[in-house]
């Protein structure tokens, strides 16, 4: 599959070892003690995107945990902040903030749940 995309006549080139799922689903994240909710963008087997109203600064730890699908158990996976992008776009109000996150903590079910998402698309 090719995800490559065009920006002002200049390739943009995916370079993800595993592609991403487009959802938009709640998450919780712990930082710094406490506890936001928010949705996020795609997930991946190694990563996932969030869209947050507040900045996380690059190499902080989150505790993440989400349900991907109504009938299973919920994910819970510690992931470390790679990239931060602000974005203005009237669609999302006051969130303005995507937040690249790559897992660096997940169990070996929590991979097998998230996998099954790439079987449903």
């Amino acid at each position: 599959m090719n995800d490559d995309k065009k920006n002002n006549d200049y390739p943009i080139v995916e370079r993800r070892k595993f592609p991403r799922v487009r959802n938009f689903i709640d998450i919780y994240y712990t930082v710094s003690f406490n506890e936001e909710k928010t949705i996020f963008k795609n997930i991946g087997l190694e990563g996932i995107c969030l869209v947050a109203h507040i900045p996380i600064k690059k190499g902080s730890i989150l505790d993440l945990r989400f349900k991907l699908l109504k009938d299973e158990p919920e994910v819970r996976i510690k992931g470390k902040v790679i990239w931060n992008k602000k974005f203005d776009r009237a669609s999302y109000d006051t969130i303005n903030y995507e937040i690249g996150i790559q897992f660096i903590e997940i169990s070996e079910s929590d991979k097998k749940n998230i996998a099954k998402i790439y079987l449903a698309t």
